[in-house]
């Protein structure tokens, strides 16, 4: 499988886990050193780590971004 077919895959299951309310789904979909960086001066301003997301400092950030 190419490199193509791979980000397909990995984009796919993300689409996915995002329709079924899967957070576990789709913090799987990223790899061990992803990292968002959120500018600017509010609650959500810095960097935040994937192994960060499994605990409550990162809470608000998903619960803000989640989609209903």
């Amino acid at each position: 499988m190419d490199s193509t077919q791979q980000a397909r895959q990995v984009a796919v299951r993300y689409a996915k886990a995002w329709a079924a309310g899967d957070l576990t789904g789709i913090l799987d979909c990223y790899g061990d050193d992803f990292t968002l960086h959120y500018f600017g001066d509010n609650p959500f301003g810095g960097d935040h780590f994937t192994e960060c997301w499994l605990y409550e400092e990162d809470k608000p950030i998903i619960d803000a971004a989640w989609r209903d």
